[in-house]
């Protein structure tokens, strides 16, 4: 599934947008993203969460049953 996703980095207040291509659970059912989203300005990896819109995205996709889970 390839998406183009909004985030936003709580470390320096950049928003930015990344084209995802693989979405999953984990077995504790943690979110993963391939690519992992990194901040573009920062570089961070922690402290990133999702736009609004993205959040809407994500509860379909959760809904509608479209995020696998990787064992």
């Amino acid at each position: 599934m390839k998406q183009i996703l909004g985030f936003e980095c709580l470390n320096c207040l950049n928003s930015f947008s990344v084209l995802i291509t693989d979405v999953y659970f984990d077995k504790l059912r943690e979110l993963h993203f391939t690519p992992e989203p990194t901040c573009p300005r920062c570089g961070a990896t922690q402290g990133i969460q999702f736009s609004l819109a993205t959040e809407e995205i994500i509860d379909h996709w959760v809904w509608d049953g479209k995020i696998r889970t990787k064992k």
